[in-house]
C-alpha cells in the first residue's frame, strides 16, 4: 500500500520512504528510517548534496559533465562580468537573480553567495531522471525574462543530454531528480539539479515515480520487527 502526501511517500512505512521535501525535518526523518534499517529513495546525503549548490556543483564537473561555472564566496568577489546569484528561500525554491540587480549596499555587506556565470541561452532544457524513466522538457530561461510566464513544453529526448543527466544524478547520488541545463556556444552546461523536481510539470509524472517506488518496493526486505 503505497501513502502519498506532498511532502512524503510511504510504502510499508519504515521500509521504503521517498521524501520531496529537503528541509531538516524531512531530512532527520530519513536519518532515522535509515538508521533504522529501512531504505530510502534519494538517501539523505543525496538529497544534502543536491541542496549545496557549490559541492553538487563540483561533484558534477569532477564526474566529466559540462558545468557552469561557478563561485561561492563573497558577493563582492564574484569573477563573472555577467552572473546569476541563485538564493534559496525558507521553503527550499531557488531564487535567481542578475549580479546588476544586486544593490550596492549588499555588494559591500560580505555576503557570502552561489553564483554562476550567466549564460545566454535561447532555452533551458529540463531533464527528469525517474529510475529508468528519462523525460525531456524545455523552457524559456527564467532570466532574462523572470516577468513572462512561458509553459513547459514537452520534446523529443537528446542522447548527449539524457547521458548527461543520468551522470550528474549519479554523481551526487540520486536515484529521482531534475537536471537543468543551458546551452552556451552549442555546448549544454549543468546549472542545476533538485532531488525534489517539480513533477506537476507533466501530467505522468506522478505516476511515473509511484510506477517506480512499487518496482522498488518489490525488492525491499521486511524490516526485522
Amino acid at each position: 500500500m503505497l501513502k502519498r502526501t506532498d511532502a512524503a511517500w510511504l510504502a510499508r512505512p519504515g521500509q521504503l520512504t521517498f521524501v520531496r521535501s529537503r528541509n531538516d525535518a524531512a531530512l532527520t526523518i530519513l536519518d532515522a528510517v535509515v538508521k533504522g534499517g529501512g531504505t530510502v529513495i534519494n538517501s539523505p546525503r543525496a538529497i544534502r548534496t543536491a541542496s549545496s549548490r557549490a559541492t553538487a556543483s563540483a561533484c558534477i564537473a569532477a564526474a566529466g559533465v559540462p558545468t557552469a561555472a561557478f563561485h561561492e564566496g563573497a558577493i563582492d568577489l564574484i569573477p563573472f562580468e555577467r552572473a546569476v546569484i541563485k538564493e534559496r528561500k525558507d521553503c527550499g525554491c531557488s531564487v535567481p537573480r542578475l549580479l546588476d540587480q544586486v544593490q550596492d549596499a549588499e555588494r559591500k555587506s560580505a555576503k557570502i553567495v552561489y553564483a554562476q556565470e550567466f549564460i545566454e541561452s535561447e532555452w533551458e532544457h529540463k531533464i527528469y531522471i525517474i529510475g529508468e524513466d528519462v523525460h525531456a522538457f524545455v523552457q524559456r530561461p527564467t532570466l532574462p525574462h523572470s516577468g513572462k510566464r512561458v509553459m513547459r513544453q514537452r520534446v523529443a529526448l537528446d542522447g548527449q543530454l539524457e547521458r548527461y543527466a543520468i551522470r550528474a544524478a549519479k554523481a551526487v547520488g540520486l536515484e529521482v531528480a531534475g537536471v537543468d541545463f543551458l546551452v552556451d556556444h552549442g555546448q549544454a552546461k549543468v546549472t542545476d539539479i533538485n532531488s525534489n523536481q517539480g513533477l506537476h510539470s507533466f501530467p505522468e509524472g506522478f505516476e511515473c515515480l509511484e510506477r517506480y517506488i512499487l518496482r522498488q518496493l518489490e525488492t525491499v526486505r521486511p524490516v526485522a520487527g
